[in-house]
């Protein structure tokens, strides 16, 4: 578990609302007015899955990403990566480019984010 004191992403549900996200055991995540800060790792993949939810990584977040990622069975969520992110922190035991790595596959078949509609 790592519980940093600088925010690692910011998320957003969509439709906007105030609400509590259980995200494990004893842990959940308080939308106020539909905004979190996210400061566990663990709160993560759960909100990564979740398809009503907008999650803009800091690049604060750069190092655990890799680790959030291993964790996390498929991405729903519309994510904001960190600028670079995928250019500079390929590393020598990443596969190589075009091979699906665990990003590829959590990514492919995302649908893009739609605004909803007004009423």
């Amino acid at each position: 578990m790592t519980v940093t004191q600088k925010p690692l992403a910011s998320a957003m549900m969509v439709p906007t609302r105030q609400v509590t996200i259980p995200t494990g055991a004893g842990r959940s995540v308080r939308f106020a007015q539909g905004v979190a800060t996210i400061n566990d790792t663990n709160d993560l993949p759960y909100l990564l899955a979740r398809d009503d939810v907008k999650i803009m990584f800091t690049d604060y977040a750069r190092s655990w990403l890799p680790d959030v990622l291993a964790r996390t069975p498929k991405v729903n969520a519309d994510v904001r990566w960190p600028e670079g992110w995928g250019e500079a922190d390929q590393s020598e035991e990443s596969p190589p480019p075009g091979d699906d790595s665990a990003l590829d596959v959590a990514l492919k078949g995302k649908k893009p984010w739609r605004k909803p509609p007004s009423s």
